[in-house]
């Protein structure tokens, strides 16, 4: 996770756990949810709630999640 002012950026995990296919490995017990994604929501709740707990405030019009790419300026 990176900072900087008020804007939190949160890199995805770093490979996709392919199958003997190379497709995306899904997760045994949930079919269909690719562990990949999984692991980055598991993530992602982790930083908002000690985001939350230390007193931080979201903006729900300009909070985007699960974004492929983002362009970064400045």
């Amino acid at each position: 996770m990176n900072v900087f002012i008020d804007d939190v950026l949160i890199q995805g995990p770093l490979q996709t756990y392919p199958n003997e296919d190379g497709n995306p490995g899904v997760l045994p017990q949930r079919p269909g949810i690719q562990q990949y994604i999984w692991e980055h929501a598991e993530d992602l709740n982790c930083i908002l709630h000690h985001l939350a707990e230390a007193g931080g405030t979201f903006n729900g019009k300009k909070l985007q999640v699960c974004q492929p790419r983002v362009v970064i300026l400045g």
